[in-house]
């Protein structure tokens, strides 16, 4: 199970580029509530983002998937649910969001990580996250990566109302393995492709291209394409 204690936090009020982000949220709570949340260094964050990166990596590729069933194929997760919450009204979906999680939950109130950035995170307890949840990952345009400290499940939530979760198979990967697996990056095949598509506006169908080539998670997927289409344009 991952550790924390309390040298790995910094104070809520900490400069960051997710500072307003996390005061509205901070806000909306009680005192009682408040005083439970711990906002992470930024050198605490990244190597939690990159010790999870296999994880989170594996659950981003399914925020596409035109499946709303379970999967079960995925070398990491014995389960993957995705599910589409676009369309819904606010309490329609937050009541499934909170039901999907708690299918995956133990229910004793552990610590859970909520990521924005590689380095802007905070450490929730589990009741405040499953009340929060809507706004935890709603508050901004950037995906959110969130899990537990026994890292029982993973949730990535993209922007457009999409939401991954999965619980992964047992043994977790150690540290050797997971970093063995996250320098296998494939190669890009259809380079010119992806370009295509971007010149199309077809954004979307470029990063998922890119990540059905490389199996890189989605956020390296769109930074990749952006700076694909950035060195083009520099060229023309």
């Amino acid at each position: 199970m991952i550790e924390l204690n309390q040298s790995d936090f910094s104070p809520l009020d900490s400069p960051g580029s997710f500072q307003h982000e996390i005061q509205t949220i901070y806000h909306q709570m009680p005192a009682s509530e408040r005083e439970l949340l711990h906002h992470l260094r930024p050198e605490k964050a990244r190597e939690l983002w990159e010790y999870a990166s296999e994880y989170s990596t594996e659950l981003s590729r399914y925020l596409f998937s035109d499946t709303l069933e379970p999967i079960t194929s995925s070398s990491l997760y014995e389960w993957i649910g995705h599910i589409d919450l676009k369309n819904m009204n606010w309490s329609g979906r937050h009541e499934v969001g909170q039901r999907s999680l708690q299918a995956l939950h133990s229910h004793n109130d552990q610590v859970i990580i909520v990521f924005w950035t590689v380095e802007e995170a905070l450490a929730v307890p589990w009741h405040i996250f499953y009340a929060y949840w809507d706004d935890f990952c709603r508050i901004s345009l950037e995906d959110v990566l969130a899990f537990p400290l026994s890292e029982e499940w993973y949730l990535v939530f993209y922007h457009e109302d999409q939401m991954v979760i999965g619980r992964p198979r047992l043994p977790l990967l150690d540290e050797v393995a997971r970093k063995t697996l996250s320098e296998r990056t494939k190669p890009l095949i259809h380079q010119a492709e992806v370009l295509r598509l971007l010149l199309a506006n077809e954004k979307l169908s470029a990063i998922k291209l890119y990540q059905q080539e490389t199996g890189v998670g989605y956020k390296k997927a769109m930074e990749a394409v952006n700076k694909l289409l950035k060195d083009f344009q520099s060229m023309a």
